[in-house]
């Protein structure tokens, strides 16, 4: 059995339209997905009753069939066409401000009109490293040298991607706007679902010649010396964060970090608890008692 629209918009059947519509703005921002901590369907399934219980109810000769009928028509289905669609719109926006019912409704059913700007450069990512000292290190500190495997800079380009005395070109899949337009079908009638480039990843641009020795990404795999600063007083399991020596960035990108995690070797004398060293002397009965 139809679930009763009323009920949906948690309204008396006698409600006033602005009542109605302050109901419908109350459940959409409740459903909302930066708000709903639910599953997501959920939320879409929820969304697409409140929105239809309210097309019908905002227009005055569809709710006097649904008062009389139970249903708006011979078939008792609901067209959300372009007028219905512009009703809910323009409650939710009165509320919530300009590209409100966009930025639900792309968030709900897809990217719709979003755009977003992007560029080939990313950022590399962030490398761990465990390093293990003797507790002489951990008390009064050391410089260590270390080889770890990470991406340098590519040499032959310059870290741009690009063989060079070449450039980038517009992408001919997008043809320059890094996105693709799709038509999309549902009960709020036809739109138009734009999408990123997976050629050009929304840049609207590709090299001409990719570099053949880092193809294209600008970097390279290599074995690379650092130092190490351990400070003195370092406590077991600490995090050493050093910036921009993890892998380097694509295209170009900033270089991600490295994060060194201290180990510290069991000491074959001392233990350390805090900032203090306890250790274990085996005494003889008699000089425990008398002393000595």
């Amino acid at each position: 059995m139809p679930e009763d629209y009323y009920e949906i918009l948690g309204v008396p059947r006698n409600a006033t339209q602005e009542e109605i519509k302050r109901a419908f703005r109350r459940l959409a921002k409740q459903y909302h997905p930066d708000v709903y901590k639910g599953d997501k369907k959920e939320a879409e399934r929820k969304f697409r009753k409140i929105a239809e219980a309210y097309e019908v109810l905002s227009d005055p000769v569809k709710r006097a069939q649904y008062d009389r009928f139970g249903h708006v028509g011979p078939e008792q289905s609901v067209d959300f066409g372009p007028e219905g669609f512009r009703r809910a719109r323009e409650a939710f926006e009165e509320f919530f401000g300009p590209s409100a019912f966009d930025e639900i409704f792309n968030l709900f059913f897809g990217e719709g009109r979003r755009t977003r700007t992007l560029t080939r450069a990313r950022r590399g990512e962030d490398l761990e490293y465990r390093v293990r000292i003797t507790l002489e290190d951990a008390a009064f500190g050391t410089t260590l040298r270390a080889t770890i495997p990470r991406y340098e800079p590519c040499r032959h380009c310059g870290g741009s991607g690009l063989t060079p005395g070449t450039g980038l070109r517009t992408c001919p899949t997008c043809r320059g706007t890094g996105r693709i337009e799709y038509r999309q079908f549902s009960m709020f009638g036809t739109f138009v679902n734009v999408r990123t480039c997976p050629e050009c990843e929304g840049v609207g641009e590709i090299p001409e010649a990719p570099c053949a020795a880092c193809r294209g990404t600008g970097r390279v795999r290599e074995r690379s010396e650092i130092t190490l600063e351990i400070p003195a007083g370092v406590e077991d399991g600490a995090r050493l964060i050093l910036r921009g020596q993890g892998n380097a960035g694509i295209a170009g990108g900033p270089a991600g970090d490295l994060h060194v995690t201290v180990e510290i070797q069991p000491h074959p004398l001392f233990v350390r608890q805090g900032q203090d060293l306890w250790v274990e002397v085996p005494v003889h009965y008699g000089t425990l008692v008398l002393g000595g």
